[in-house]
């Protein structure tokens, strides 16, 4: 008996129907691959934590010290003791360097600019992170502004490291959101010093769906949403809660619909 042929149009439907489901399916495989890769950024905002435990437990509780002069401070200095892996400084979604070309917040940031400054510590050029630290965890000579050590008041809402556009976080309470996503601080001026103006721009990034890593003083991790950053306690001096949508009841259009 002669095998029956598909005939040309049944193999266009079926080339259809799989090009249909391929169509329902990308999105969901989108998402999925997002959320992978968001549940990734928090384990590495874990790793950080214990990072930092064990650091300010060999350090009579306090964080990276600023040495007048040097770099030793410096979180990256100051860290390199305290893990091997280098992908726990990467944010999965971040991974491309800005000098590169990435797209804020779909990058990361290299000590490229300050080369000279880094290399007798034993940082070379091609070291990438999409993390920053919250400046005011540092230990310094103004204890009315910077925390300095764990041994604060609700440590569990004063922000330590988390997904950012910048080396150090270094926001106000006036500071205002980004007007568009993706507007940014650029990072450094010419004598290779970061800027800090407006710096709630650094982590109020849309990386995550409306939603940023971040490890607290405490060592616990979580995801913090954009709109909730000027709740937090970032220095002593700090007044949480004077956000854009509290202080002029407007939020910029890409951040409107974002929760509350």
């Amino acid at each position: 008996m002669k095998k029956r042929a598909f005939t040309l149009i049944e193999l266009l439907v079926v080339i259809a129907i799989i090009a249909l489901l391929v169509s329902l399916l990308m999105p969901a495989l989108s998402k999925a691959r997002a959320q992978a890769k968001k549940t990734l950024c928090l384990v590495n905002m874990r790793s950080w934590g214990l990072v930092w435990k064990l650091y300010t437990q060999d350090n009579e509780g306090k964080f990276n010290h600023q040495v007048p002069g040097t770099k030793l401070g410096h979180w990256i200095i100051a860290s390199m003791d305290y893990y091997e892996d280098p992908k726990i400084r990467l944010c999965p979604e971040a991974t491309e360097p800005y000098i590169k070309g990435a797209s804020v917040p779909f990058g990361a940031w290299t000590p490229e600019i300050e080369a000279t400054l880094w290399e007798p510590y034993g940082v070379t050029v091609d070291f990438l992170t999409s993390y920053g630290q919250n400046l005011f965890v540092k230990s310094t000579l103004d204890p009315d502004v910077f925390w300095e050590t764990i041994e604060v008041p609700t440590p569990y809402n004063i922000p330590l490291m988390m997904d950012s556009v910048n080396v150090y976080a270094a926001p106000g309470d006036d500071d205002l959101a980004p007007q568009y996503d993706g507007d940014h601080v650029n990072g450094f001026l010419e004598d290779g010093s970061p800027i800090y103006t407006n710096a709630m721009k650094s982590v109020c990034i849309n990386r995550h769906r409306g939603e940023i890593a971040m490890v607290f003083l405490d060592h616990h991790a979580d995801y913090v949403g954009l709109k909730d950053l000027w709740d937090l306690k970032w220095r002593r001096d700090y007044v949480p809660g004077r956000s854009p949508g509290d202080r002029f009841n407007i939020w910029p259009d890409w951040m409107y619909d974002l929760p509350e």
